[in-house]
């Protein structure tokens, strides 16, 4: 182990001690949050709260008239984009588009890693949520936020180097990822106080045999699409065939046909519109 890779493990696990220096969800974020669990919340007054961030309402427009969606026309107003999504929804996207701003990194080296990280997780959580809309009984922004929220630790992680003069490199941030990722993240939903299922999925996230019942659940796309991502990154990295995944074994014909590589060919046949959702988040 290198000298430098064991100084940025040290700062890592002391950032991990030091539970109020990890970052917390925007207050307008939390304001939604709260918003969306009381029954007596209006639509209206959940507009007035989502027009305080015009990225967020724009989103929302975007994604109610996007790949998810068939629509016969483009949605025209955030009120007609609530009313679509529904509030489980709205809080999903509202949840993943705060993510992308957790980490203030002043170095430019620092926001090329983090920018390349959450174009890695968009692309497969836009993949995960295009399956789970094939596939059906999963809802889609479900799986759009569970996948996110599976790997956020990765983000948070590059705040644990703001202060340092040498950049980590891409090689030994991986290599930290690996290793504290899963562990960062788990502090970080419990701390925000995220839905339980959400914290399983990221416990889970990976164990390609995960046993989770006869129906497809959240986990399953989750897995489906991490598959896809790591093979598109990595391709050397001793991953078993997609045919002994728990979650394939699930597929019913046509959905579990492969291409010529061995990846589920439905990815394939709608990559346009996992790249579009992936764009609307900054993908």
């Amino acid at each position: 182990m290198s000298s430098d890779y064991t100084i940025y493990r040290s700062l890592v696990a002391a950032m991990m001690k030091g539970e109020e220096t990890l970052p917390s969800l925007p207050q307008l974020t939390l304001q939604i949050r709260s918003a969306l669990s009381r029954p007596e919340t209006t639509q209206a007054e959940l507009e007035r709260l989502i027009s305080r961030d015009p990225g967020l309402a724009a989103l929302l427009i975007k994604h109610a008239s996007g790949a998810l969606y068939r629509r016969a026309k483009p949605t025209q107003s955030l009120r007609e984009a609530i009313s679509l999504l529904g509030l489980r929804q709205v809080g999903s996207i509202t949840m993943a588009h705060s993510l992308k701003s957790l980490a203030v990194l002043h170095n430019p080296t620092y926001k090329l890693l983090y920018m390349d990280a959450w174009r890695y997780l968009v692309l497969k959580a836009s993949t995960s949520a295009v399956l789970a809309r094939e596939l059906g009984g999963v809802v889609p922004e479900q799986a759009l936020l569970a996948s996110l929220l599976s790997d956020v630790g990765n983000l948070v992680l590059l705040s644990a180097f703001m202060d340092t003069r040498e950049p980590v490199s891409l090689e030994h941030y991986r290599r930290l990822c690996h290793e504290f990722g899963r562990s960062l993240g788990l502090l970080l939903l419990k701390r925000w106080g995220v839905e339980p299922e959400y914290i399983a999925v990221l416990e889970q996230a990976g164990d390609w045999q995960r046993d989770s019942g006869a129906r497809l659940q959240v986990i399953d796309v989750v897995n489906l699409a991490l598959y896809h991502a790591r093979l598109q990154r990595e391709p050397n990295s001793g991953l078993p065939p997609l045919t002994e995944l728990s979650a394939w074994r699930k597929l019913a014909e046509p959905d579990n046909r492969l291409d010529e590589q061995g990846r589920l060919a439905l990815i394939a046949e709608h990559r346009e519109q996992v790249q579009s959702l992936a764009r609307s988040f900054g993908g």
